[in-house]
């Protein structure tokens, strides 16, 4: 995948920009545009907070990236020293293949796609991050001998399916081969550390700085409770301010059995931990927060409009709303995202169902994130791309975007 380096600009502080979209579409365009979103009619479930299957989440990106709006978009951060007119024309690129042709979780066929991508592309780089993200659940030989039963299938124009695989795996694994147990990636506490610094970094720059320690902030979704309090230890946060708002159950844990867990060793107020209505409500007042928090919970969420002004309506004027997300450019890093999950779900948490209910993300890059957020007048302030880690610092396989958007008064 190639390495996508952002230009950093300087920001003002005191008076920060509202973004302004131009509309400029000829007939041609806006005739296709009214067609397309005549075909978009998206059923909100109230009933449930992610996506189900892979229908809601294609219809949903359409929903969400307004193909013309965004083009514009594109054109502003040129514009703005933001972003290169050479990757400017791969974002178009990639935003066609992300509406239109992919594989979704549900299909079966993610495995052998990836590998098909990769050698019609001749892109031996992304076979080599297959072999690393399988090198992370299982020892150095069993993932060659995964890979060598792969492909001899492939060709032998015997087409695995990505049950085929992980049934391979289980079942060699049932013959003593090696599982490691030691699933989690330590590079998102990197990740956290480099936040923490980007953040305060800013804050110092501000006419008067503000005292952090006086701060609240929100966990929104806590998906990993313990990132969090650290988040929360490195900005020197109080304990008394530190909130969470949780789902009943998650696809990674049971989010009121970490957070008793914590209760006890940090001392956190377990009141001040509020679950997520349904209806995407979040029991705060308003401008109750001078921080959110979202770590791999936006990209999850089925009406994300309805869930971002939630989060306008609890945040301070001015205030902080910190994001970590996958960050996916291309079809491949869709499709390795999702294998990532797939192996976790199924060898990890060891969920025998989970191919049948995989878990649906939407993956969005960092100009997807600016012209999204930049809708609901949450302005960047500073973001940067870090490599996810495999076993060894040099292995990466993927992104993770981190940004910091501001709250600006409409």
């Amino acid at each position: 995948m190639k390495k996508i380096t952002k230009k950093s600009t300087k920001i003002s502080i005191k008076k920060p920009k509202k973004i302004t979209i131009k509309n400029q579409k000829s007939e041609e365009s806006e005739k296709n545009s009214k067609n397309l979103q005549k075909k978009i009619v998206i059923k909100k479930n109230k009933n449930n907070l992610f996506f189900e299957n892979s229908k809601e989440l294609k219809e949903s990106y359409l929903e969400l990236i307004k193909k013309e709006e965004y083009y514009n978009f594109l054109q502003y951060m040129i514009d703005n020293e933001l972003l290169s007119k050479c990757m400017e024309k791969e974002f178009r690129y990639y935003y066609e293949s992300r509406a239109f042709i992919y594989p979704y979780p549900d299909s079966n066929i993610q495995f052998i796609t990836y590998i098909k991508n990769s050698k019609n592309e001749k892109n031996y780089s992304d076979f080599a991050k297959l072999q690393l993200l399988l090198n992370n659940f299982v020892s150095f030989d069993f993932t060659f001998k995964i890979i060598s039963y792969i492909m001899k299938n492939y060709n032998n124009n015997n087409i695995l399916k990505d049950s085929d695989i992980i049934n391979y795996i289980l079942n060699e694994n049932s013959k003593k081969e090696n599982i490691h147990k030691n699933f989690q990636c330590k590079s998102s506490d990197f990740i956290v550390e480099n936040l923490s610094r980007s953040f305060k970094k800013y804050l110092k720059k501000l006419d008067p700085p503000i005292n952090i320690q006086d701060t609240k902030i929100l966990d929104l979704g806590c998906i990993n409770l313990k990132r969090f309090i650290n988040i929360s230890k490195y900005l020197n946060i109080n304990k008394k301010n530190i909130y969470g708002s949780f789902v009943d159950s998650n696809y990674l844990y049971d989010n009121k059995y970490i957070i008793n867990i914590h209760k006890n060793k940090n001392n956190i107020n377990l009141d001040n931990f509020k679950k997520i209505n349904s209806n995407l409500k979040l029991d705060f007042p308003d401008n109750s927060f001078d921080v959110i928090y979202c770590e791999f919970f936006l990209q999850r969420i089925i009406n994300l409009n309805d869930m971002l002004r939630e989060i306008k309506r609890i945040l301070k004027p001015n205030g902080y709303i910190m994001i970590i997300s996958t960050m996916c450019i291309d079809v491949n890093d869709r499709l390795l995202s999702d294998i990532w999950n797939t192996l976790r779900y199924t060898l990890e948490y060891k969920d025998t169902n989970y191919l049948k209910k995989p878990l649906y993300e939407r993956y969005y890059d960092y100009t997807e994130w600016d012209y999204i957020l930049s809708k609901h007048n949450l302005v960047y302030i500073t973001e940067n791309l870090i490599y996810n880690e495999v076993k060894k610092k040099t292995s990466s396989i993927n992104y993770t975007n981190y940004a910091i958007y501001q709250n600006i008064k409409n």
